[in-house]
Protein backbone atom coordinates (compact mmCIF):
# COMPACT_ATOMS: atom_id res chain seq x y z
CA UNK A 1 0.00 0.00 0.00
CA UNK A 2 1.41 3.19 -0.77
CA UNK A 3 1.44 6.28 1.56
CA UNK A 4 0.08 9.71 0.10
CA UNK A 5 1.72 12.73 2.29
CA UNK A 6 -0.57 15.08 3.61
CA UNK A 7 -0.59 18.33 2.29
CA UNK A 8 1.34 19.99 4.90
CA UNK A 9 4.09 17.53 4.39
CA UNK A 10 4.62 19.03 1.18
CA UNK A 11 4.75 22.73 1.69
CA UNK A 12 8.12 24.14 2.32
CA UNK A 13 9.41 25.08 5.35
CA UNK A 14 8.82 29.05 4.59
CA UNK A 15 5.28 27.78 3.41
CA UNK A 16 4.58 26.36 7.31
CA UNK A 17 6.55 29.12 9.17
CA UNK A 18 4.05 30.91 11.26
CA UNK A 19 1.91 33.76 10.52
CA UNK A 20 2.85 36.01 13.36
CA UNK A 21 5.81 35.52 16.24
CA UNK A 22 6.27 37.57 19.52
CA UNK A 23 10.33 38.76 19.88
CA UNK A 24 10.68 38.93 23.69
CA UNK A 25 14.21 40.58 23.53
CA UNK A 26 12.38 43.89 21.59
CA UNK A 27 8.65 43.10 22.19
CA UNK A 28 7.48 42.79 18.59
CA UNK A 29 5.21 40.92 17.27
CA UNK A 30 6.19 40.54 13.61
CA UNK A 31 3.18 39.17 11.18
CA UNK A 32 3.87 37.75 7.72
CA UNK A 33 2.35 37.06 4.66
CA UNK A 34 -1.51 36.77 4.12
CA UNK A 35 -3.65 38.02 7.39
CA UNK A 36 -7.11 36.89 7.75
CA UNK A 37 -9.86 35.12 9.88
CA UNK A 38 -7.52 31.81 9.65
CA UNK A 39 -4.53 33.49 11.48
CA UNK A 40 -6.91 35.10 13.87
CA UNK A 41 -6.01 32.38 16.53
CA UNK A 42 -2.24 32.46 16.01
CA UNK A 43 -2.05 36.88 15.97
CA UNK A 44 -4.03 36.12 19.32
CA UNK A 45 -1.70 34.07 21.12
CA UNK A 46 1.61 36.07 20.26
CA UNK A 47 -0.04 39.05 20.88
CA UNK A 48 -1.27 37.90 24.21
CA UNK A 49 2.09 36.67 25.50
CA UNK A 50 3.58 39.89 24.30
CA UNK A 51 0.98 41.26 26.65
CA UNK A 52 1.26 39.02 29.63
CA UNK A 53 5.17 38.69 29.71
CA UNK A 54 5.83 42.22 29.52
CA UNK A 55 4.79 45.40 30.44
CA UNK A 56 6.25 47.20 27.96
CA UNK A 57 4.81 48.92 24.91
CA UNK A 58 4.05 46.58 22.17
CA UNK A 59 4.57 47.04 18.54
CA UNK A 60 3.28 45.05 15.61
CA UNK A 61 5.45 45.14 12.62
CA UNK A 62 3.61 44.66 9.27
CA UNK A 63 6.68 44.98 6.86
CA UNK A 64 5.85 41.87 5.46
CA UNK A 65 2.26 41.32 5.47
CA UNK A 66 1.05 40.98 1.61
CA UNK A 67 -2.68 41.50 2.54
CA UNK A 68 -5.07 41.86 6.07
CA UNK A 69 -8.71 41.75 6.79
CA UNK A 70 -11.09 43.09 9.20
CA UNK A 71 -10.79 39.98 11.38
CA UNK A 72 -7.28 40.69 11.90
CA UNK A 73 -7.55 45.09 12.04
CA UNK A 74 -10.25 44.09 14.75
CA UNK A 75 -8.01 42.21 16.93
CA UNK A 76 -5.30 44.82 16.35
CA UNK A 77 -7.87 47.61 17.47
CA UNK A 78 -9.20 45.59 20.59
CA UNK A 79 -5.45 44.84 21.82
CA UNK A 80 -4.99 48.57 21.71
CA UNK A 81 -7.81 49.26 23.46
CA UNK A 82 -6.61 46.77 26.28
CA UNK A 83 -3.18 48.28 26.40
CA UNK A 84 -4.75 51.62 26.57
CA UNK A 85 -6.63 50.90 29.55
CA UNK A 86 -3.33 49.62 31.17
CA UNK A 87 -1.54 52.72 30.75
CA UNK A 88 0.36 50.84 27.35
CA UNK A 89 0.88 51.84 24.24
CA UNK A 90 0.49 49.30 20.59
CA UNK A 91 2.42 50.81 17.66
CA UNK A 92 2.37 49.82 14.28
CA UNK A 93 5.77 49.84 11.87
CA UNK A 94 6.03 49.44 8.06
CA UNK A 95 2.01 49.38 7.14
CA UNK A 96 2.24 49.79 3.36
CA UNK A 97 -0.42 52.31 1.62
CA UNK A 98 -2.50 49.08 0.75
CA UNK A 99 -2.62 47.62 4.51
CA UNK A 100 -3.29 51.25 5.79
CA UNK A 101 -6.28 51.79 3.24
CA UNK A 102 -7.84 48.45 5.23
CA UNK A 103 -7.18 50.07 8.57
CA UNK A 104 -8.84 53.13 7.34
CA UNK A 105 -12.12 51.54 5.55
CA UNK A 106 -12.15 49.53 8.66
CA UNK A 107 -12.93 52.66 10.60
CA UNK A 108 -9.37 52.34 12.26
CA UNK A 109 -7.60 55.00 10.53
CA UNK A 110 -6.37 56.44 14.14
CA UNK A 111 -4.71 53.34 14.21
CA UNK A 112 -2.49 54.21 11.29
CA UNK A 113 -2.17 57.64 11.95
CA UNK A 114 -1.07 57.83 15.53
CA UNK A 115 1.39 55.59 14.54
CA UNK A 116 2.55 56.12 11.30
CA UNK A 117 6.39 57.71 12.73
CA UNK A 118 6.30 56.60 16.10
CA UNK A 119 8.43 53.64 17.18
CA UNK A 120 8.15 51.71 20.40
CA UNK A 121 11.20 51.12 22.94
CA UNK A 122 14.26 51.57 20.64
CA UNK A 123 12.80 49.16 18.34
CA UNK A 124 13.45 51.45 15.18
CA UNK A 125 15.97 49.88 13.41
CA UNK A 126 15.97 46.37 15.01
CA UNK A 127 15.43 43.15 12.31
CA UNK A 128 15.27 39.88 13.29
CA UNK A 129 18.65 38.04 13.32
CA UNK A 130 17.81 35.74 11.10
CA UNK A 131 14.75 34.84 8.98
CA UNK A 132 11.36 33.63 10.41
CA UNK A 133 11.29 30.78 8.69
CA UNK A 134 14.53 29.69 10.34
CA UNK A 135 12.53 30.26 13.94
CA UNK A 136 9.36 28.08 13.51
Amino acid sequence: MTKTPSPAQRLTRLDRSPASIWDPQHNVVWLRGEQNSATVPELCASVARAIAFDEADLLLDLSNVTSIDKAVVEVIALAREYLRQRSRSLALRSSTPSISRVFVRCGHAELISATQDYYVSGARSYRPSQSMASIA
